[in-house]
């Protein structure tokens, strides 16, 4: 009787990565695009809260976040108040202001995969910003 074929990964295969690591390395990358730092073990600490913290000089600085991560691989992302009122509140604390970062692994490709969500005053005092900048 023949040997089966073994069952050997084909070089350069890899297992996608999951849990904890995969959930790091998503925090990690958020951080860099938006030029902050991840939070150590994911923002658990009570004094290092949420997952990405962006500084800058004041409270109102469009660089003064502090973001939380929710992510998936299928199409919804269950948000809840009290999701929202976390992140409001451990901003609040750390006198930054609140946003949500929103990953969807498999969507449609004309649909960006990252989503930034922040409070609509804070939103519209960016785009105020943005005009002004342009005069």
């Amino acid at each position: 009787m023949p040997n089966p074929p073994s069952k050997r990964p084909q070089l350069g295969s890899r297992k996608p990565k999951t849990g904890k690591t995969a959930i790091l390395q998503h925090e990690a990358e958020i951080a860099e695009k938006v030029g902050g730092v991840p939070q150590p073990n994911s923002g658990a600490l009570a004094h290092r809260k949420a997952d990405v913290s962006v500084d800058g000089e004041s409270v109102f600085s469009s660089e003064r976040f502090l973001l939380d991560s929710k992510e998936t691989m299928g199409s919804t992302i269950i948000l809840g108040m009290g999701d929202v009122t976390k992140v409001c509140r451990e901003a609040l604390e750390v006198r930054k202001e609140p946003g949500l970062i929103l990953t969807f692994r498999q969507c449609p490709q004309i649909v960006p995969n990252e989503w930034a969500v922040v409070p609509l005053d804070v939103f519209a005092d960016m785009l105020a910003r943005l005009r002004n900048s342009e005069t």
